[in-house]
């Protein structure tokens, strides 16, 4: 056996290369050993072979495939190495942009962790959330329970991983409800000659959760949106009914936003005109706006 040549054990804490790669590179033909004992099958590699290893290591750091390691040791072609490292360089780049893409959504789940946490419970306040941007999805959707929207959310979500999903026209009204951070409903009102009113629940009331089949009686005098006894939303515009839900087939649409003369009237009247401008303009159809307060009480829908 010639001098000068090292074991595969040492060869392989040299380059912090295991043994099971090693073996791995000879069966593919990447890297002969300089020589096999014939008697123990031993393995073992020259000096001349440390620049070979040095090369291989290097490029698999680069995650290169081993095959492109191989081709580029058997031509030696420089400008093919320059091109497979601009391959793997644009490579590197996706990966820390999709590693970037979880970092920031680590930190979003984060502080929606520690909000929950130092939220104090049976509190209402008002905060300022940074713009976002929305996706926009022209496709009809029906939608019979909560179930149903996820294929949809996760089909944009492929699409557009930092993309914040709305659906349909009631995504409409949660974009300009979440903009001016104000309570926001939609009920269809499928051209029914009954008046809708927001009142004080009574006796006789039923509610329709969404997405269920069992009939509930709202709290003797929460705040409800109602058709004659028919409950649309319990507690303002927080709990939809199953009576009323927009469809793909909806077209004669309310949208209530709550509010308080004294507090908020100004966001209130700002989100009702720019919702009824975007309507217009995105459906293309008519719509009328309105104010309810204690001096105006009604108004024709």
């Amino acid at each position: 056996m010639e001098k000068n040549l090292f074991p595969i054990g040492e060869v392989s804490k040299l380059f912090h290369i295991s043994v099971s790669s090693l073996r791995h590179y000879e069966n593919i033909g990447l890297l002969t050993p300089a020589y096999i004992s014939p008697d123990s099958g031993y393995r073992y590699y020259g000096t001349e072979q440390f620049e070979v290893l040095n090369t291989i290591r290097y490029l698999r750091a680069l995650d290169m495939p081993l095959a492109e390691i191989e081709d580029f040791l058997k031509n030696k072609d420089i400008g093919l190495i320059e091109e497979k490292l601009r391959q793997q360089k644009q490579t590197v780049l996706k990966k820390q942009q999709e590693l970037k893409r979880i970092e920031k959504k680590i930190d979003h789940r984060l502080n929606w962790l520690t909000d929950a946490e130092n939220t104090p419970l049976n509190t209402v306040s008002l905060i300022q959330l940074p713009a976002c941007r929305v996706v926009w999805m022209d496709d009809p959707l029906k939608v019979d329970g909560s179930a149903d929207m996820e294929a949809p959310i996760r089909k944009l979500d492929q699409s557009d991983a930092e993309a914040v999903v709305f659906l349909g026209k009631v995504g409409l009204g949660n974009a300009v409800s979440l903009k001016y951070t104000l309570p926001m409903g939609a009920h269809d009102l499928g051209g029914g000659s009954e008046d809708i009113c927001i009142r004080l629940a009574r006796p006789g009331d039923s509610f329709l959760p969404f997405g269920g089949d069992t009939e509930e009686a709202p709290d003797s005098g929460e705040v409800v949106y109602a058709v004659g006894d028919q409950v649309r939303t319990r507690r303002w515009t927080w709990r939809q009914s199953e009576h009323g839900k927009i469809t793909a087939a909806s077209s004669d649409i309310f949208f209530p936003i709550d509010g308080f003369t004294d507090f908020n009237r100004e966001r209130v009247i700002a989100a009702r005109d720019e919702l009824q401008a975007l309507i217009m303009r995105i459906f293309g159809c008519e719509a009328a706006a309105g104010l309810i307060d204690a001096e105006n009480p009604s108004m024709e829908l």
